[in-house]
């Protein structure tokens, strides 16, 4: 069964996105156009096929298209984000998706944002951070439990989301800075913690049997390398001044 990656074009707003706890600062809009576009390529060449959407170009973090919905193999939650500015990108990310799922809704009071879910086999580990709320956790739980999945809220503090600080470089390993995020919920797994000054280094993307890491956090690529994974460096700069990590940049699922 292939996978599917649904991005969306680079915004020329992007420079006036949400920001929590980065600064706002310049971006290359040019140098990151190229970014998302190598990092598509990427994901072509480990055999995703890629849909890149157009229609959001005007609002600002709509290349984050992780955030909008959350999907597993029986359905697609569109998920309500906190942040008011982003509401108008759930639209067309739902019009994407209804040829392969089906398509529920979650409203407020919830609030959840898709980087703030893990999944590890049929465990959604929820961050509890700014973007999202234990009424959008909850709302979660009572989507997805008919169909088997738990859902575990995780402590976050001091990154964005969950995945900004810790995401899965397999079935039993969580790489983690564990500095922001509370760590016991992961019970049962190997915590592998990213060096201090590396925390964003924690947001990994597998695929195919490779680890997909932004570029510029060496002692993580050694420190995951030395593990026996092959890690597959990408440049991430730009859209990482935007807040955003490798996973936000792709709603990857089953077709």
């Amino acid at each position: 069964m292939s996978l599917i990656a649904l991005t969306h074009a680079v915004s020329p707003n992007i420079v006036k996105g949400e920001r929590t706890y980065r600064d706002q600062q310049p971006i290359d809009l040019a140098r990151a156009r190229q970014q998302h576009a190598a990092y598509c390529d990427t994901l072509r060449s480990h055999g995703l096929e890629v849909i890149t959407l157009e229609a959001n170009l005007d609002l600002p973090d709509a290349v984050f298209t992780e955030d909008p919905a959350v999907v597993v193999d029986e359905l697609a939650v569109m998920t309500h984000m906190a942040a008011e500015s982003r509401w108008g990108e759930s639209a067309a990310i739902a019009a994407a998706l209804a040829p392969y799922r089906k398509i529920v809704h979650m409203a407020p009071p919830a609030c959840l944002d898709g980087g703030d879910v893990l999944q590890v086999g049929t465990r959604l580990y929820v961050g509890q951070s700014t973007r999202t709320n234990r009424a959008g956790t909850r709302a979660l739980a009572d989507f997805l439990s008919p169909y088997g999945y738990q859902v575990i809220p995780v402590p976050v503090h001091d990154c964005l989301h969950l995945v900004t600080g810790a995401t899965a470089l397999d079935a039993t390993t969580i790489l983690a800075a564990t500095d922001w995020i509370d760590t016991s919920p992961f019970e049962g797994y190997r915590i592998l913690p990213v060096p201090r000054d590396e925390g964003p280094a924690a947001n990994i993307l597998p695929l195919d049997g490779v680890i997909l890491m932004a570029s510029g956090y060496p002692q993580t690529a050694e420190l995951v390398a030395r593990e026996g994974y092959n890690v597959e460096l990408i440049d991430n700069s730009e859209l990482e001044k935007a807040e955003g990590s490798l996973t936000c940049l792709s709603l990857i699922f089953r077709e």
